[in-house]
């Protein structure tokens, strides 16, 4: 399971990237939204590489690191 995880993850990354070059060709406040969803969903993707494949609890996004996504992308 853990080698299936890494993979998926890889093609997480990937699909991040290209999500952020196709958002750069749009307007800034258009893709405010869709620029939030996914710094957030990224974070979460790192706290789940960080924490491991093997374990089952759950993993979160803190308050604060969700305030500061959400500052970067408002302004």
């Amino acid at each position: 399971l853990p080698a299936v995880c890494a993979r998926m993850a890889a093609d997480a990354h990937r699909h991040f990237n290209e999500a952020h070059a196709a958002m750069a060709r749009c307007t800034p406040r258009a893709m405010r939204p869709a620029r939030l969803m996914g710094a957030s969903y990224n974070a979460l993707l790192h706290r789940l590489e960080r924490r491991g494949w093997a374990r089952h609890d759950p993993v979160h996004v803190p308050k604060w690191q969700k305030l500061l996504i959400a500052l970067r992308y408002a302004l």
